[in-house]
């Protein structure tokens, strides 16, 4: 909010106190409402995922995404471009991890997403596999290939804003509009409480109407 208020002023422009100015004419101070600067993109990370090895040497993983704040309260994930172009050092995606050594292991992939649609029940799967032959790892400790997660409530969605005016030139710009995260009744509610998987993108390629067909590079699937 920008605020204006009067003040005395002699006429050299010096500001002298208020008893020299007609206090009937004063102006009433103004309260207006005002853009800030604009917001800085930023990089946000998942938490890392269980180790890829059980014993010995292998790798977490987290999912890396460029967010900006495109008003106040409308948080959004935007291409990465964004933040490489800000000039920010993207975060690591892969680490090492070691446990401890071994001889025939079980290897881990990462959790698949929740099979579930709203307000239902589904499964998560992954990939259990041992290191060398099958019979040489200890079928006992074998880890779980599957698990049930819960869909996400029903009674929240995603809502999307017309997109914006387009940025650039063919193959250059970008349009934007606010994805929110809205419960049945319209209320804006936080973006957690909405399923990630299926969040609209925020930020959409655009050119002019005569723009030739060429490739556009969409994020990859998490």
């Amino acid at each position: 909010i920008s605020t204006s208020y009067a003040m005395c002023v002699r006429y050299d422009g010096v500001e002298v106190e208020e008893t020299y100015c007609d206090a009937l004419t004063r102006p009433e101070p103004t309260h207006e409402f005002c853009a800030g600067r604009e917001c800085q993109p930023r990089w946000e990370t998942s938490q890392w995922s269980e180790c890829s090895r059980t014993c010995g040497e292998g790798y977490q993983y987290r999912i890396v995404r460029c967010w900006k704040m495109l008003a106040p309260g409308f948080d959004s994930s935007v291409y990465d471009d964004m933040c490489e172009s800000a000039g920010l050092t993207r975060p690591m995606e892969r680490k090492s991890c070691k446990n401890k050594v071994c001889g025939p292991q079980w290897e881990l992939s990462e959790w698949s997403e929740c099979s579930a649609r709203c307000g239902s029940q589904g499964t998560m799967r992954r990939e259990v596999r041992c290191s060398v032959e099958p019979k040489l790892c200890n079928q006992s400790t074998k880890p779980v290939n599957e698990k049930e997660c819960l869909g996400p409530p029903c009674d929240r969605h995603w809502a999307a804003s017309d997109w914006g005016p387009c940025s650039g030139l063919c193959g250059e710009g970008r349009m934007n509009r606010l994805v929110t995260c809205r419960s049945v009744e319209g209320k804006l509610i936080s973006e957690s409480q909405c399923n990630p998987n299926t969040k609209p993108l925020a930020t959409y390629p655009c050119g002019d109407k005569n723009c030739p067909a060429h490739w556009v590079e969409q994020e990859w699937d998490h």
